[in-house]
């Protein structure tokens, strides 16, 4: 999992502007090291000693770039999310560009819609299995993030900012395929891929069930097209 953050001015935890290149470095040391422990130890594991120690970095270091714990945490999971939408933006171009190759009168036809839902659940069975499997440290910071937000209300708003940004993604695709309810199969959408994703990591790779989440996708995504029942079809 790359760690690396862009080169994006920061301010240290007494709101001055961090500008010298070792000053960003550090900071970048810092997070990563947060990630580190988290993967290892769970939120928990976050102590400024032994992220002092995780990024050979001295002590007054970690209080010099943040405030406190809240705050180092919250700067951490803004790190990781920012690096990892990447993989979230490549797989709604996909998408996009799948649905672009469709003009709004051919979506009425069954065969058009059947064709463009084997694409869309292809692409995104291979999206949620490399999500699983080649993700799999960014799932349990992930899920680490999402617990440690019931607690710490600064990072629940930049969490709850994430997923609206997901949900908005996937309404607007909802959009685009002439969904029935595209803000309620957003949400299912959105449910079903963190749901697998999570329970894929909670029991483990070796322990996957791949058929049961191609199943489920190919299930819920021919619904959404409305081509699940070859009985009940639109003009075509």
């Amino acid at each position: 999992m790359g760690l690396d953050v862009r080169d994006e001015p920061a301010l240290n935890a007494r709101g001055i502007r961090i500008s010298r290149a070792s000053g960003l470095e550090r900071r970048r040391q810092i997070l990563t090291a947060v990630l580190r422990i988290i993967i290892r130890e769970g939120v928990r594991g976050v102590r400024h000693r032994a992220v002092a120690a995780e990024a050979n970095v001295p002590l007054s270091a970690t209080t010099y770039y943040f405030s406190g714990l809240s705050d180092l945490i919250t700067a951490a999971f803004t790190y990781w999310a920012e690096k990892s939408a990447i993989h979230s933006i490549q797989f709604r171009e996909a998408c996009y560009k799948a649905v672009s190759c469709v003009n709004p009168d051919q979506l009425s036809h069954f065969h058009v819609r059947k064709n463009l839902a084997e694409i869309i659940s292809g692409l995104t069975i291979n999206h949620v299995m490399e999500q699983i499997v080649w993700r799999h440290d960014d799932r349990i910071l992930e899920l680490a993030f999402h617990h440690e937000a019931f607690r710490n209300e600064t990072l629940k708003a930049v969490v709850i900012n994430q997923q609206r940004a997901y949900f908005r993604d996937l309404e607007v695709f909802h959009q685009k395929i002439m969904g029935a309810d595209p803000a309620a199969d957003a949400q299912i959408s959105l449910s079903i891929v963190f749901r697998l994703q999570h329970e894929a990591i909670m029991h483990g790779i070796e322990d996957m069930d791949k058929e049961h989440i191609r199943r489920t996708v190919r299930r819920h995504i021919f619904s959404v097209f409305a081509v699940d029942n070859p009985k009940v079809k639109t003009v075509g």
